[in-house]
C-alpha cells in the first residue's frame, strides 16, 4: 500500500486504476487480497485532499467494491469499514464538491449502496 502514498502522481494514479479495475473485474478471492484497513485510510486521505482525477478514479474503486462485494454476498463486511474508517462521512462531503463529476460519483454511490429512505448510516 506504500506505493499509494507515493508523492508521483502519474503512479498514484497508475495504482488507483488497478485497483478499481480489480474491483470491477476481480474475484472476491482477489479483492480479499487487497483490502485491508490501511488501503481504506488511503482511499480516505485521496477522497479528502487528492488530486481531482485521483478523486473520481477512488470513488470509481469504491463503487465497483461496493458493486462486487454485493453481488457475491459480502457487503456488510464493506460498509462496516467504510463507516468505521470514516469514509462515509468522505461521501457524503463530497455532495458538496465544486466538482460536478466528483459530486455525481458520490451521489451515485450513496443512492445505489445506502438506503436513504430508511435507516440511513449517515
Amino acid at each position: 500500500m506504500k506505493i499509494l502514498e507515493s508523492e508521483a502522481i502519474d503512479l498514484r494514479q497508475e495504482v488507483l486504476w488497478t485497483f478499481r479495475n480489480i474491483f470491477k473485474n476481480g474475484s472476491i478471492n482477489a479483492i480479499d487480497q487487497v483490502v485491508n484497513g490501511d488501503f481504506f485510510e488511503i482511499i480516505k486521505s485521496i477522497l479528502q485532499e487528492g488530486h481531482h482525477d485521483h478523486k473520481c478514479i477512488a470513488l470509481e474503486a469504491i463503487y465497483y467494491l461496493l458493486e462486487t462485494t454485493r453481488r457475491f454476498g459480502r457487503i456488510g463486511t464493506v460498509y462496516d469499514v467504510l463507516e468505521s474508517v470514516g469514509i462515509v462521512k468522505v461521501l457524503e462531503d463530497l455532495q458538496g464538491n465544486p466538482s460536478m463529476n466528483i459530486y455525481a460519483k458520490a451521489v451515485t454511490i450513496i443512492e445505489n449502496f445506502y438506503n436513504t429512505e430508511e435507516e440511513s448510516i449517515f
